[in-house]
């Protein structure tokens, strides 16, 4: 869990430091023009492959429920980011600061590794 809190905490400071790119980044990632798509698909396939073994990584030292695979985890983490960027552009300019959307982000990356609901141990 460290790597993860780092890595929010780079890209938070990131986002502090060159706001612009905060909302572009969102743009970008929730509707690309599509004669842009594939170029935008190609610069940012380093990033995702970061976003991709941050993840892993955790995954990986996890012991995962037997019904879960890491690629169905990683899966479902990245429609996780799509949801809440989308979210964030749907949002009159300036409802929501870039604190609040980086929160979001870590509480449903939470959501997605640790659930809601209190279980007992006997639960399944």
């Amino acid at each position: 869990m460290v790597r993860l809190e780092r890595y929010f905490d780079a890209r938070l400071r990131f986002f502090r430091e060159n706001p612009l790119h905060h909302s572009l980044f969102c743009d970008v990632i929730v509707a690309p023009p599509a004669h842009l798509a594939q170029a935008i698909s190609e610069i940012k396939a380093d990033f995702d492959a970061l976003n991709i073994s941050v993840l892993t990584d955790l995954l990986q030292s996890a012991r995962l429920r037997s019904d879960m695979t890491i690629q169905s985890v990683v899966e479902t983490f990245r429609l996780y980011q799509d949801f809440v960027n989308a979210r964030y552009q749907m949002e009159p300019a300036g409802a929501l600061d870039l604190e609040e959307h980086e929160k979001i982000c870590k509480r449903s990356l939470s959501i997605l590794l640790y659930g809601v609901i209190e279980r007992d141990g006997n639960e399944r």
